[in-house]
Parts: C-alpha cells; structure tokens; sequence
C-alpha cells in the first residue's frame, strides 16, 4: 500500500520559500528516491471546474509505493537523512492509509537521534504491511 509524504518549511509562508521552490523540492526527492529503487509519484488532483482544466501538482506531496520493512525502507530513510540534511528548513510527515504519521526534521537525524527515528519508520511499515 502506499504511503504519503508531505514536505512543508519552518520558511513558509515568507518569502525565504514560495510554493515553486518547495514543490522543485518535492520533486528533487522524487528523483532522489527513484535513483534508489524507490517509486515514488507527485500527487495531482483535477483542477476545479471553474479553472482551465487538466491536473495540479499538490504542493509539497508525494505518494510512496511498494515500501516494506525490508523493501526500500532503509533506502527511504536514507534519502530522508541526506535530503534534510541539505535542507534542514524542511520537514517530512510520513502517513500511511491507515492515518498513522510521523515527522522528521532535520534536527531528528542527529546521530542520538537517529535510531528511534528508524525505529519509528519501521513500526510504521511493519503496520502498512499488516494492512496490505
């Protein structure tokens, strides 16, 4: 089953960050995550009716698909550490369908920290595999 990923900024709303720049850092961790054997997909949505049609981008979101304790789970956990490590105005909610979440932020990847945050991304997959 798949698993989302909503990126948002300590910057936003302000001029540090617009919408552009944290949806070309959506898609940076898309490619970031396929480089890795991860497929990962940017979420759209139809426009509404009174607009010119076709499909929007949702800012900052991106659904994860496949993921397993064993199968790509360690990959996305360190994509995640190197992606807020570059960027650490950036935060990471990771739900799954269930409505389970948790976030990371940069200051959550330090080396103490580490361990319980793969922890925690673990018991949230081992739940989406229960589910699937």
């Amino acid at each position: 089953m798949p698993i989302e990923l909503s990126l948002t900024s300590a910057e936003m709303p302000s001029a540090e960050m617009t919408n552009d720049e944290l949806q070309e850092c959506a898609r940076e961790l898309r490619a970031a995550l396929s480089e890795e054997g991860v497929t990962a997909e940017l979420v759209t949505a139809l426009a509404p009716a009174h607009t010119k049609g076709g499909e929007w981008e949702a800012i900052g979101q991106l659904v994860v698909k496949g993921l397993s304790i064993g199968g790509g789970g360690a990959a996305l956990f360190n994509v995640l550490k190197t992606y807020l490590q570059r960027k650490p105005t950036l935060k990471v909610k990771i739900t799954r369908k269930g409505g389970e979440a948790i976030e990371i932020e940069a200051d959550d990847l330090s080396k103490k920290e580490r361990g319980a945050v793969m922890e925690q991304l673990r018991q949230l997959l081992a739940e989406e595999d229960k589910q699937a």
